[in-house]
């Protein structure tokens, strides 16, 4: 889970995230979320263990100046990120986690 503001911590409705991941194919996109009207998104499919691991999200302003401006695309590593367990893990399987992140957006210059 995580909230997307702008630098002045106005939240941003509509910003697309792309959670990739490094397993089989580097830069896979492994599932996509949007930001609600308070600039908030989650996700439960985040994952460690053997296979596709999610270890970055990019953050991008699809809809303009909809959600109130121009915004720069950022990308996050999730080592970056804070993670709290919520399941167990089982040999390989490192179990499920619970990400969170504020993400600031800078604005697209207008010149």
């Amino acid at each position: 889970m995580g909230r997307v503001t702008d630098e002045d911590g106005n939240h941003i409705k509509g910003i697309n995230i792309v959670f990739q991941g490094n397993g089989n194919s580097i830069n896979k996109e492994l599932y996509r979320t949007v930001t609600d009207e308070n600039g908030r998104y989650s996700t439960d499919y985040i994952h460690w263990g053997a296979g596709e691991k999610i270890y970055q999200a990019t953050y991008t302003d699809v809809d303009g100046a909809e959600n109130g401006g121009h915004f720069e695309n950022k990308t996050h590593l999730i080592i970056d990120m804070e993670r709290k367990q919520t399941g167990e893990s089982d040999g390989w399987y490192q179990g499920k986690f619970e990400l969170t992140t504020e993400v600031k957006l800078k604005a697209k210059s207008t010149e």
